[in-house]
């Protein structure tokens, strides 16, 4: 390898631009060519070939990938390598899709690199190039008995446009045309170290292994090499056919004959199976070695240069009419100016959550890649067809839990991402929810990762978010701001340049409560056509039939239930012969096991794929003495296999592991190990730490429990989850309160008090105020989740009268503990403060309506006008008062328990008196419907009456913040008359927020209210200007 001072002059200069395109910089979509190297030393070869550098682009978010850019006479290329000592199919995946999603307007894709040679039927030889016809993934198949393999992988062919070139290049060199000789020997002139090696090129009989501890083969038998005609000269010859592909180095040549013969490749690499269904490419390879036990590096470098100037001769073959960049969306049709790269880049990497293709392939890195054959006939049903066909475009496919709903997803989203890549005006997006992630269980992020794929699908539609991203920045992506992000969802897929947008959803029941409810109330409005959704969009939504509020939301959508679908049964028999398969060829089993294992498995699956994953993993681990007495024990259901795991289970480990299990039952978040230790006061044994000890104990909880994140050596990102929903369902179940000894309300009262005294204890260490939040965690390593979540865990509670007991010191007026957690938490600002929060305060805060009962209760006297530190602080929670606070986020039945007290009833009265509705304005501000009716139907207030700070009319707060529920109740409950205050509503509509009901509180005034949309005042401006936009927006649904 040359020195970097010498690499500089021997690669092209940087320049911005080709002369071609020097009046502007370029951009990701002026790149046609992607161009991947799976080593370093392959890289360098590739740089060598631009005839320009380009000035680096500005990084996308979520882009490991580091880029070279330049061109290639006139074709401007982008060069990726995979990371360093990080080779093979699965990172070459990762680099593929990152550049496909960076740069979505490549047109041809090339995999140019080294490989070993499978030296038969072909006479290939160090130093020529395969070029691939096709390539396919050897190792991708099933273990049979009698040690055979069956290989299940298809071949895959390179695109036809490039395969045409090859045919002219080929053509070119047979008539005496040869333009990759010059640019080899131009470039091995530049890279001296690249060229030709002028070593002897000796091939063996596979019978003669390598047998020095030298890599040079000057001990071996010499009287082993193969006689081959002797070559004119040394130039590299090219070959065209298939190239194998799979996950190990072949260096032995029994393999390597064998494989060949039956694969009938000429060569053997490790990437491109990562990614010809992703990156369809043309794989271009210079012949190294002949993968054997021979195999040394003495011809790589030249090999490397061999592959790349052919790579270069295909692109200048290539006629310049066939990579155009793509015009500029913005010269297609005048639209907003382009957001600054800085805002974009920020909004994307705010958007990103998860990344949807790699969960679905660490799915199927846990679950075993779908069986071939199996769920391939929905494609065929009439309620698919129906569905793709007929608007609106709305499915629901329902089953039991382990009956295959994910691998159904996942088989759909890969048949439509196929349908996207044939079809330019169809795109996919998908999502795979997962209760045990957090990034994976909100509505919020399913919508995220769905506009993000979007996105990278047509980037222009960036400029539908910006807007509003100018204004909330990160607020733009938190929960609380689903509605807004629902409506930018549906106005992309309005203005994407797509004719179809399919969309998969799976396991929506694994969201989060109210999540769930929220994206229910969407669907259900979807499907009755309330909402202004395109008939692009088709949905197919995949769950478990509960909770009930999922059957009843998608009451209109069509349906699909797997479990009683009569070609499923096919898949199940189909996956148990897998299965099977496998666990004979390693058990060697005889045909009458063979078809007893087979007449158990159909007979106590009861139809459940995990059932048939999870029994055929016991059985490997049995030996085969035991093997006939332990069929005859399988437990027939999934109930059956968890409760089995439990009655195993020794009798002296059982504490540590009830403890375990009830903390990952209740947990608010996934546990690390490091956290589990503590909360379970696990003890180290012997030789054993805390965290080995905690491994074995959740290794003896078998199917119930997994380890998430094993690769990372890290105890504290090392997380434990239940390995599959069923496992907690089977735990939530009433009669198996016995495992953990608690009903599930005691078992968030003990944790509640838990995490309240581990705080406690935090507290009480001499010098905790001065310390950093990173030192505090290695010492106390529950302390983050104690912070985030003992308030959660409160919040389930029906009675908190134990923890107010035992926690007595936490909730004292001056509690160095509480003081410690309300800094951490940085509430509103990052001042630190010297008292603790009241408590009113903070149960209001917080929404713990019970906390907030029991303070008004308690015997103290309650200080109305108590602040949370100075004046300031007050005025920037909004609130200068208690009852303020509560009027924001108390429910009906508290404010009546609050407004009891002397000093509350004091206050309401003095406002009631001014004729002052500045209270109105708080609880209508904050879409408090229960405070609205506590103040005007409770009171008596009237509702007409204005905010005595700033003159605002409580409905057109109300109206501002699109609380439609609330606009309705002032119109047509408490007749709040809208020709009396037509200047607070025009001001309101001016200054409208598109939150999710704003068009709904318009179309309430417009039909209910006989508000008159055209209206102007004396000097011709209309009233409701934005009103008018809103209701015939492209969007809506007027």
């Amino acid at each position: 390898m040359a020195s970097s001072e010498g690499s500089q002059s021997l690669l092209p200069r940087r320049q911005r631009a080709d002369s071609g395109d020097s009046a502007q910089s370029l951009q990701y979509d002026d790149y046609t060519v992607g161009w991947i190297s799976a080593l370093p030393l392959e890289m360098t070869a590739a740089q060598a070939m631009l005839d320009h550098r380009h000035e680096p682009l500005r990084q996308h978010p979520q882009d490991s990938n580091c880029y070279e850019f330049g061109s290639i006479k006139g074709h401007n290329v982008v060069i990726a390598c995979l990371p360093k000592a990080q080779y093979g199919n699965n990172n070459a995946a990762i680099v593929a899709n990152n550049m496909n999603r960076t740069l979505p307007h490549l047109q041809h894709r090339l995999l140019v690199g080294i490989a070993g040679g499978a030296p038969g039927t072909v006479d290939v030889r160090l130093g020529d190039v395969v070029v691939s016809t096709d390539a396919i993934q050897y190792d991708l198949g099933k273990a049979l008995p009698n040690n055979h393999f069956q290989r299940i992988a298809k071949a895959t062919s390179p695109p036809q446009a490039l395969l045409t070139v090859v045919s002219k290049l080929e053509a070119s060199h047979r008539g005496g045309q040869n333009r990759m000789l010059e640019i080899l020997a131009e470039n091995a002139a530049r890279l001296p170290h690249y060229s030709h090696p002028m070593v002897e090129d000796r091939l063996f009989h596979h019978e003669c292994p390598h047998t020095s501890s030298s890599s040079d083969c000057d001990l071996c038998d010499i009287s082993q090499l193969i006689v081959r005609e002797l070559r004119q000269n040394t130039n590299p010859v090219i070959h065209h056919g298939r190239v194998a592909s799979g996950n190990q180095v072949i260096k032995d040549a029994l393999t390597r004959d064998s494989l060949s013969k039956e694969v009938k490749n000429i060569c053997f690499e490790m990437e491109a199976a990562g990614v010809m269904d992703t990156f369809p490419c043309l794989v271009i390879r210079g012949i190294c070695d002949y993968s054997d036990s021979h195999k040394n590096k003495g011809w790589q470098e030249y090999a490397a240069l061999v592959a790349a100037s052919y790579a270069k001769e295909l692109l200048t073959s290539i006629p310049p009419q066939l990579l155009q960049p793509s015009k500029r969306r913005k010269a297609q049709k005048p639209t907003a100016p382009e957001p600054l790269s800085s805002e974009v880049d920020d909004c994307l990497r705010e958007m990103f959550v998860t990344d949807s293709s790699l969960d679905r392939e660490s799915i199927l890195d846990a679950k075993g890649d779908i069986c071939e054959g199996t769920c391939e006939w929905i494609l065929s049903t009439d309620e698919l067809q129906t569905w793709d066909q007929n608007p609106p475009h709305l499915l629901w496919i329902s089953a039991p839990p382990g009956m295959g709903k994910t691998f159904m997803s996942i088989h759909l989203s890969k048949h439509f991402e196929a349908i996207s890549k044939e079809n330019s005006g169809a795109a996919t997006i998908f999502f795979f929810c997962d209760s045990k992630v957090e990034s994976r269980n909100t509505a919020v992020s399913i919508l995220r990762s769905l506009m993000h794929q979007l996105i990278s699908r047509q980037p222009s539609l960036i400029n539908t978010i910006i807007p509003q991203w100018k204004q909330q920045s990160q607020r733009l992506f938190q929960e609380a701001s689903f509605g807004a992000l629902w409506k930018l969802f549906e106005d992309m897929i309005a203005k994407s340049e797509f004719k179809t947008i399919y969309c998969v959803i799976d396991a929506l029941d694994e969201c989060e409560a109210n999540s769930l409810s929220l994206l229910l109330r969407k669907f259900e409005r979807l499907s009755r056509g309330r909402l202004g959704s395109s008939p692009k969009l088709r949905l197919i939504c995949l769950s478990r039939r509960y909770p009930e509020n999922i059957p009843e939301a998608l009451l209109l959508f069509a349906k699909m239930e797997l479990d009683s679908m009569t070609a499923r049964k096919e898949d199940i028999n189909q996956f148990i012969t897998s299965q099977l398969q496998e666990l004979a060829q390693k058990k060697r089993l005889s045909r009458e096991m063979w078809s007893s294992l087979e007449q158990t498995f159909r007979k106590k699956s009861e139809g459940t794929f995990l059932w048939i994953s999870f029994m055929a993993q016991d059985l490997q681990k049995q030996r085969l003495l035991d093997f006939e007495a332990s069929l005859e024990m399988l437990p027939a259901g999934l109930d059956a296999v968890y409760d089995r795991i439990l009655q195993n289970i020794d009798f002296e480990k059982q504490e540590m592991i009830r403890g375990i299990l009830y903390w990952v039952l209740v947990a608010k978040s996934p546990f690390t190990i490091s956290q589990l230790c503590e909360a379970v006061d696990i003890e180290p044994r012997g030789f054993l730490t805390r965290e080995n000890v905690c491994i074995e104990l959740i290794k003896c909880c078998g199917h119930l429990l997994q380890i998430k994140d094993k690769h990372n050596r890290s105890y504290t990102k090392q997380t434990v989850t239940f390995l599959h929903q069923s496992a907690k369902d089977y735990l939530m179940k009433s009669e198996r309160r016995q495992i953990t000894g608690l009903a599930l309300p005691q078992l968030h009262e003990h944790a509640t008090i838990i995490l309240i005294r581990y705080l406690e204890s935090i507290s009480s260490h001499p010098g905790i105020e001065s310390r950093q939040w990173r030192d505090i965690m290695k010492d106390f390593p529950m302390a983050d989740y104690a912070m985030q979540n003992w308030h959660r865990h409160f919040d389930t509670l029906e009675d908190i009268t134990q923890v107010m007991q035992q926690g007595a010191r936490f909730f004292e007026e001056d509690s160095k503990a509480r003081l410690m957690w309300q800094n951490l938490c940085s509430f509103d600002d990052d001042d630190d403060y010297y008292s603790p929060m009241p408590l009113l305060h903070l149960s209001a805060k917080l929404l713990l309506n019970r906390l907030t009962e029991w303070c008004l209760r308690s015997d103290r006297e309650l200080d109305l006008e108590a602040e949370w530190g100075a004046n300031a602080v007050a005025a920037h929670c909004s609130h200068t008062n208690a009852l303020e606070a509560a009027l924001s986020y108390c429910n009906r039945h508290i404010l009546h328990i609050l407004a009891q007290s002397e000093s509350c009833r004091n206050f309401l009265i003095e406002k009631g008196s001014k004729e002052d509705g500045s209270l109105i304005n708080v609880a209508a501000e904050s879409a408090n419907e229960d405070a609205c009716r506590f103040l005007i139907e409770d009171l008596g207030w009237d509702p007409n009456w204005q905010n005595g700070r700033v003159g605002q009319l409580a409905l057109s707060s109300a109206l501002e913040n699109g609380h439609v529920n609330l606009v309705r109740c002032f119109v047509k409950e408490w007749n709040v008359p809208i020709g009396d205050h037509s200047d607070k509503l025009k001001a309101a509509c001016s200054a409208f927020t598109p939150e999710d009901d704003f068009e709904q509180c318009i179309r309430f005034l417009v039909d209910h209210c006989s508000v008159d949309i055209n209206a102007t005042d004396e000097e011709g401006q209309e009233h409701y200007y934005n009103l008018a936009v809103v209701l015939t927006s492209p969007t809506g649904s007027a």
